[in-house]
């Protein structure tokens, strides 16, 4: 009540059974809130949140119909995983949503169509390249999946994450020693550099010389690939 919080996702009857209490303590109109039910999804990309999070089809229809019931205003949501590599992989989850809401005995108040957008990192050579969709190729396609399933003409939201920020900022480490053809940094996967062993994903980076030892010279093609290091978990 002190935050003005009205609108809400969730994907298991506890949650309802909660937010409920809550509610009826401070004496809130249910009907000022909008309850998200999270339909459980399917697709490919580097963090891979259905796995945790997410009501199966037939569940979320059980949800949304008591969460009704309650009168409360219910819409639906997914989350197709962070850094998708598949850009059908929002089609397979508005199929999903549009398969809950066809079995509803009441009209939905909006879709959320979460986050999932990629960012461009780099290369690894050393791994499968994958070919992933440009922002403008998704938002084509999703465009005329909401359009074909007919969720055009509600609220709808997304959450675009990475895309955004993945670029808003450059995090600087420092060598600590280098040992043939490995640096030692300080820092690892355990700490900023999560993304590179969880997400497997290639962050860019690029070296810059202190020059008070010595000046940046020589060409770019004769740049020599290192491995490197973390701490003693950090490898």
């Amino acid at each position: 009540e002190k935050y003005a919080i009205r609108v809400i996702s969730l994907d298991h009857e506890d949650e309802i059974t909660k937010l409920t209490r809550v509610v009826r303590a401070l004496d809130i109109d249910p009907g000022s809130i909008s309850v998200f039910v999270r339909v459980q999804t399917k697709g490919h990309a580097a963090y891979e949140l259905s796995k945790k999070f997410g009501a199966g089809p037939a569940y979320a229809v059980e949800l949304a119909e008591r969460l009704n019931r309650t009168g409360y205003k219910v819409g639906l949501c997914f989350h197709v995983g962070s850094q998708i590599e598949d850009p059908d992989t929002y089609e397979r989850a508005l199929a999903s949503a549009d398969w809950v809401r066809n079995r509803l005995t009441f009209d939905i108040a909006g879709l959320d169509v979460g986050g999932g957008f990629p960012a461009e990192y780099g290369h690894d050579p050393n791994r499968k390249q994958i070919e992933m969709p440009s922002l403008g190729q998704i938002m084509s396609r999703l465009s005329g999946d909401l359009k074909e399933y007919q969720f055009d003409q509600m609220p709808l939201v997304a959450e675009p994450g990475r895309v955004i920020v993945a670029r808003c900022l450059s995090l600087i480490v420092r060598v600590l020693l280098r040992k043939g053809k490995r640096l030692y940094i300080n820092d690892g996967i355990w700490a900023s550099l999560s993304d590179s062993w969880t997400g497997k994903i290639t962050l860019p980076a690029r070296f810059i010389p202190d020059p008070a030892i010595r000046s940046r010279n020589g060409e770019e093609k004769n740049i020599v690939p290192f491995k490197v290091c973390g701490a003693t978990c950090d490898s």
